[in-house]
């Protein structure tokens, strides 16, 4: 590879990792940008200046940290075109055994749709859920990582409870609780779930673990396969 090739990869490599801490709120100011992601990475600060400027590729255990921390995977930084792939593309996990799949769908107003660096996660349902939910539909929902999911009137939530996960539309919060409909997909009971929440409108670690709760997160869409779908006729 001759110097020319190169420089061209670094600066390429500079500016996607730029646009990639825009996308996550970094000081656009370069030196407070640089200190913000060094202490991210545990590195020099002039090393990482260097990256951002575009002046030098990252060795494979720095990129794979970068990779860690802006939630990203190598073929952004390496690939020739990684433009192609709209940015509010994610990639979701499985909550439990299976393979990580990528979801998009086009923007709509007062749809959630967290951010890249959120908790995204999928799950395949085993029984009705509810809300028009079937065996074998798929549920994507996301959890911010760094505090717990806020409860908002009307919106549909994927709730880990005891041994399993409901879908739950919150209804609204009285008096310090909030009400929860939907079903039990185990004994199809519909009775509603009430927990206390802080006056941010969370329920907090301590509560989730009094009630058994194991996860919330706000669900993004569902997906339904084909034979599930022939099966309804």
């Amino acid at each position: 590879m001759d110097i020319s090739t190169t420089d061209h990869l670094a600066k390429r490599f500079g500016h996607r990792l730029n646009l990639a801490l825009d996308g996550m709120g970094y000081s656009p100011l370069p030196l407070a940008r640089a200190k913000a992601l060094a202490r991210e990475l545990s590195h020099d600060v002039s090393m990482i200046s260097t990256l951002l400027n575009g002046m030098l590729m990252p060795e494979w255990g720095v990129l794979l940290k970068l990779c860690a921390v802006l939630d990203r995977e190598p073929g952004y930084f390496l690939d020739d075109a990684p433009e192609k792939v709209p940015s509010d593309t994610r990639s979701v996990k499985p909550l439990g055994p299976g393979e990580n799949i990528v979801v998009r769908i086009p923007p709509k107003s007062n749809a959630p749709w967290g951010a890249a660096q959120d908790d995204w996660t999928w799950i395949e349902a085993r029984h009705k859920m509810g809300f028009g939910v079937l065996p074998g539909d798929y549920v994507i929902n996301f959890s911010p990582q760094e505090e717990p999911a806020e409860l908002k009137p009307s919106l549909l939530y994927l709730l880990g409870i005891e041994n399993h996960l409901e879908l739950r539309r919150c209804q609204g919060i009285v008096d310090g609780s909030v009400c929860m409909t939907g079903i039990n997909p185990i004994t199809q009971d519909n009775s509603p779930r009430f927990f206390p929440v802080t006056s941010s409108d969370t329920i907090s670690t301590e509560v989730m673990d009094q009630y058994g709760a194991h996860h919330l997160g706000y669900v993004a869409m569902t997906m339904r396969s084909s034979n599930t779908m022939l099966q309804l006729f």
